[in-house]
């Protein structure tokens, strides 16, 4: 009787351990440094002033307290498992509001499965720079839970957790709004007084993260545009990353209608990718069909009308990132559930029935399973993650073993050479991405008097300065 109470949650964690358990293993790199070394904490009144808005996105949440957590154990490890149990919170309170609302069990666990083992997590459970997406997940969902269950003051607090922790959540009243709109059950004097309270609260949130952002230099790529064009754009290719393809796809396809760059096709000499793609394809083309019987069975609009609200939720959640340049796959934590909830429909739909029917449920089911486990291992070479661990890890081999050499010099300058070049990714470079300038000094040699020097900004060799090669540490 345990197990039966118990087998579909431990399904759950079994699964996001299965496919994401690389995540435990990735090491500190690039904007880690930098959070470490600012989140430091001595007396209260440091953590007070992480909600003080700085010249830097405003995610105290998200950002400074998980680091100050991690600033004295210096332990990655520490940080994934706070990630995955603040992630599996998030699912958890997902999957009370799909039963509360649905009333359906299978509709509600199918949902959840389709949910968390979808490629896209690899970008925000891997680098603990993201957590604020996980953060963000959880504060929603549970502030969610509370407003339908009639908590409404707990449900204010958590949403100014969630505001806090991104500035993504603002338009999470757009959606509670959506939710009274369709549900005859929420429009009520209360429901509505506590949407009227969120709305406010998100408007001075917007202020805040405004004055905050506009004192932060950015590149063009975190500029607003309100360009139709960005913006259709935008939202088409989050949609499509949404139904699986890879991220890797905006920087190989000038135009959709158009082929793809020739170098494209070097991903194919993987053997996973090819797996992938073709699952992908396949599966997808199945799910087309499979929609396309349902809507012709049923005879009515009521498959239309929840496509267009899971739509509608997808966008209102992608809003705050459609008018920026910068594209990237993270940002699908929240509109990825109404995709998945999409999904799992048209395949419970086909569950309950009986013969071929059922069959192809389980056909598409299986096919999801696959594709995504193949789009893991794919997207955690895409995203770099394996490298950088690879980077910081040779790094702390490194100066452990030259540690008395490196105090007594007190300079590190890391090389360039004809081989290793001097692009992005390679290179000194490279590393001063990986280290974050100067950041990562305190994190390997936290209290001495150590300064690092890059070749491609400094040409000449520091005077009695400990020299790394580039290659010893990337490749």
């Amino acid at each position: 009787m345990q197990f039966k109470k118990y087998w579909f949650p431990l399904t759950v964690i079994l699964l996001l351990l299965i496919y994401f358990f690389k995540a435990f293993s990735t090491n500190f790199f690039a904007d880690d440094f930098m959070f470490l070394e600012q989140s430091r904490v001595n007396t209260l009144s440091d953590i007070l002033h992480f909600f003080i808005p700085q010249q830097r996105f405003f995610r105290p949440v998200g950002t400074e307290l998980l680091y100050a957590l991690l600033y004295y154990p210096k332990s990655a490890l520490l940080g994934h498992i706070i990630t995955f149990i603040v992630f599996m919170t998030g699912c958890y309170f997902l999957y009370k509001i799909l039963l509360k609302l649905t009333k359906n069990t299978i509709l509600s666990r199918l949902t959840i499965l389709i949910y968390i083992i979808h490629f896209t997590h690899v970008y925000q459970l891997y680098w603990l720079a993201t957590f604020q997406e996980v953060a963000m997940l959880a504060g929603l969902t549970v502030s969610l839970y509370f407003f339908i269950n009639n908590k409404f003051s707990l449900s204010i607090i958590l949403f100014i957790v969630s505001l806090f922790a991104k500035e993504q959540s603002i338009t999470f009243p757009l959606f509670v709004g959506l939710l009274i709109i369709v549900n005859p059950q929420f429009k009520t004097k209360k429901y509505l007084t506590a949407l009227a309270v969120m709305t406010i609260i998100a408007e001075i949130a917007f202020y805040i993260h405004k004055v905050a952002i506009s004192n932060f230099t950015f590149s063009p790529e975190y500029t607003v545009h309100l360009s139709p064009k960005l913006i259709v754009n935008n939202w088409i290719w989050h949609f499509l990353w949404s139904l699986g393809f890879p991220s890797i796809m905006p920087d190989y396809f000038i135009s959709l209608m158009s082929a793809p760059l020739p170098a494209f096709w070097n991903y194919f000499k993987n053997p996973v990718f090819p797996l992938y793609i073709v699952v992908l394809v396949i599966y997808l083309t199945f799910f087309a069909i499979s929609t396309g019987l349902i809507l012709a069975r049923k005879k009515d609009f009521s498959l239309v009308r929840i496509a267009v609200l899971c739509l509608v939720g997808f966008t209102i959640f992608l809003l705050p990132v459609l008018v920026i340049r910068h594209k990237w796959m993270v940002r699908l934590t929240l509109p990825l559930i109404f995709i998945s909830s999409f999904q799992s429909y048209i395949i419970s739909l086909l569950l309950k029935n009986r013969g071929h029917f059922r069959y192809l449920g389980i056909f598409l089911i299986s096919l999801y399973f696959v594709w995504n486990f193949a789009g893991v291992k794919i997207h955690e070479e895409t995203s770099t993650y394996n490298l950088e661990t690879k980077i910081t890890n040779n790094a702390t081999k490194l100066f452990n073993e030259n540690r008395a050499e490196i105090s007594e010099k007190g300079i590190l300058y890391i090389a360039d050479t004809k081989q290793n070049g001097m692009s992005e990714w390679t290179g000194s470079k490279k590393l001063q991405i990986s280290f974050a300038g100067q950041s990562f000094l305190d994190y390997y040699f936290r209290g001495e008097n150590i300064k690092a020097f890059y070749g491609h900004e400094t040409k000449t060799v520091p005077k009695n300065a400990f020299i790394i090669n580039p290659e010893q540490l990337i490749h």
